[in-house]
């Protein structure tokens, strides 16, 4: 690794990297939110001991804070989830999509699959893309390196060009050609190009992926349903060529050599692990200054709070709320400008790598 600097600065980019993934991971699921948080059985009990419930979320009359149901036989909400939705106890998410809220069967439909779909083709396209191409190009350069071989090297001192003309050979050209043909002559050209080249590829594939993904990921959080998941899958397939790359340079011949694989491989890890595992803490802190604090109302519809006065008649009746909100503008921005510096940052660096590894190829007397 000390030799080779471009593979700290992929291992860099691949924990910036790894920590959009984490935002993504960790806060797609709060992003996309319903309107509605209802309680389960597993739920805490309700702090409200004046209450009355049959059964543990189900109700008949949303939280009233000034109507005592204690002795009777009628179920209302408690003050943790005040509103009674469809008979369910249930409180307003904190962030709901769009500050409408999304169904959560619709966010299970989608999310069960697209993931998978997008990420896995986008894994295995990189690793076939990028063989793909240090093949071409290495067999490319070794048909140049052979035609450069039989036609510039003549006899007796003298150098013959690609149209048959000779020309005298200063000493010092004399011994660089010399040395240039038994280079030649000694490398296999596959292997060649999946070292060398490949560093070079590799980086150049993982970061142009990452800019290409940046402003796809980026109309995830502003398009309708369902559009909103199925660009996943073309953010995935372009977003995740990065991994296999990265692993495939850490563990590259050009790097490490064979019986250093294994530390190389917990070296990286480390680094993008303890890089990418901190990314989650910027939301709240872009959240301190993204804008959107003030509060937005909510309208919707629920049962009607119960009064002493329905105990005589038990009727399910819904009534109009505007509620005030958080504005989920403000996570939705805070996670929009985590992932354009992660995915940004990453595909920087990525091509920076790609030109560290293009002057240590040059360094090394190879062409990438």
């Amino acid at each position: 690794w000390w030799d080779v600097p471009g593979v700290y600065t992929v291992s860099i980019a691949t924990g910036v990297r790894l920590g959009g993934g984490y935002i993504w991971a960790g806060y797609t699921g709060v992003f996309y939110s319903s309107l509605f948080l209802q309680q389960s059985s597993s739920s805490s009990s309700n702090s409200d001991s004046t209450l009355s419930m049959s059964t543990v979320g189900s109700c008949m009359y949303s939280y009233n804070s000034t109507a005592n149901a204690v002795g009777t036989a009628v179920s209302v909400c408690g003050s943790d989830y005040p509103y009674c939705v469809q008979s369910q106890c249930s409180a307003l998410s904190s962030y709901p999509w769009h500050n409408k809220g999304m169904d959560s069967i619709q966010l299970e439909e989608y999310m069960s699959w697209v993931p998978l779909v997008g990420s896995a083709l986008g894994s295995l396209l990189g690793g076939f893309l990028s063989d793909y191409l240090i093949r071409r190009l290495s067999q490319k350069i070794h048909r140049q390196r052979s035609v450069s071989s039989d036609s510039s090297v003549g006899h007796e001192g003298n150098s013959m060009d690609s149209t048959g003309v000779k020309y005298a050979l200063m000493p010092q050209d004399s011994v660089d050609v010399s040395m240039t043909s038994t280079e030649n002559a000694s490398l296999n050209p596959i292997q060649e190009g999946l070292s060398t080249e490949g560093l070079c590829l590799r980086a150049a594939i993982a970061g142009v992926g990452n800019l290409i993904a940046l402003p796809i990921v980026v109309m995830s959080f502003f398009l309708d349903f369902p559009s909103c998941f199925l660009v996943m899958i073309c953010s995935g397939v372009v977003g995740e060529l990065y991994l296999s790359q990265c692993l495939a340079v850490v563990t590259d011949s050009a790097v490490v050599p064979p019986d250093m694989v294994a530390p190389s491989v917990a070296l990286f890890m480390f680094i993008i692990t303890l890089i990418g595992g901190n990314f989650p803490l910027l939301i709240p802190f872009f959240e301190s200054f993204v804008g959107y604090n003030d509060t937005v109302m909510i309208q919707f519809t629920a049962a009607q709070p119960f009064v002493m006065n329905d105990i005589e008649s038990v009727t399910y009746k819904e009534v109009s709320y505007n509620v005030e909100n958080n504005d989920a503008r403000k996570l939705q921005y805070s996670i929009v400008y985590v992932l354009l510096l992660a995915y940004l940052l990453a595909g920087v660096l990525y091509l920076i790598a790609a030109c560290q590894f293009y002057f240590f190829a040059k360094k090394k007397r190879f062409n990438c």
